[in-house]
């Protein structure tokens, strides 16, 4: 194909082309070729990871439906499942779950976290972060230094509960934030009850290593 070019090129207003002439147009050819090949090439990789990117999202859209799915059904009516950005998160008010300012779980407390173990348990590669929050009334107590100790005492009792009741200890992570990401104002009591939360977030990422 090259040579039929070539020679249809060298043939346009001339009878024959000197040697350096037919080599320059050698050249430009074998450049034209090898910039529609590169082309090509850029090309096929950007279509290749366009519909790598797209499969990557399908499948983590999955990821994220399936696991509100299981959030929804372990809150049986309780709490709200909210989207973020690590996954999908149940809210619970702490206030249903401990006794006042302890974090000894209450009777319905118990019964929630054994339904809460259950349904989290069947999410076969679900990985749960539980995160204690609270208002932001001072604490300074042997027990509970800090809004930090209450909040993370809290979210190792449920975390506790949840493995003795069947979910694997490897799938469990532990946070406190206490008082310092308020999810309303602590001016009102009404704000304050808000704050007073635990979150068991549905982890899509990898875990640290």
């Amino acid at each position: 194909m090259r040579s039929i070019v070539l020679l249809v090129l060298a043939g346009v207003g001339v009878g024959c082309v000197a040697p350096h002439r037919y080599a320059a147009l050698e050249a430009l050819y074998d450049g034209v070729v090898e910039d529609r090949d590169r082309v090509a090439s850029e090309r096929d990789a950007v279509q290749s990871e366009v519909a790598a990117h797209a499969d990557r999202a399908e499948a983590h859209a999955a990821r994220v439906s399936a696991a509100r799915a299981v959030l929804v059904a372990a809150a049986d009516g309780r709490g709200v499942v909210q989207d973020r950005s690590a996954g999908p998160a149940l809210v619970l008010s702490a206030d249903g779950l401990f006794q006042p300012r302890t974090a000894e779980l209450s009777e319905e407390g118990r019964q929630v976290v054994a339904g809460l173990a259950n349904a989290l348990a069947a999410h076969a590669d679900g990985r749960f972060r539980i995160a204690g929050h609270t208002d932001a009334t001072p604490l300074d107590s042997r027990e509970f230094p800090s809004n930090w100790h209450l909040g993370a005492d809290r979210a190792i009792r449920i975390a506790t509960a949840l493995v003795v009741d069947g979910l694997p200890a490897e799938r469990v992570f532990v946070a406190s934030f206490g008082e310092h990401n308020p999810a309303a104002s602590n001016a009102e009591d009404a704000g304050m009850a808000a704050n007073r939360r635990v979150v068991i977030t549905a982890l899509l990422s990898e875990p640290p290593r």
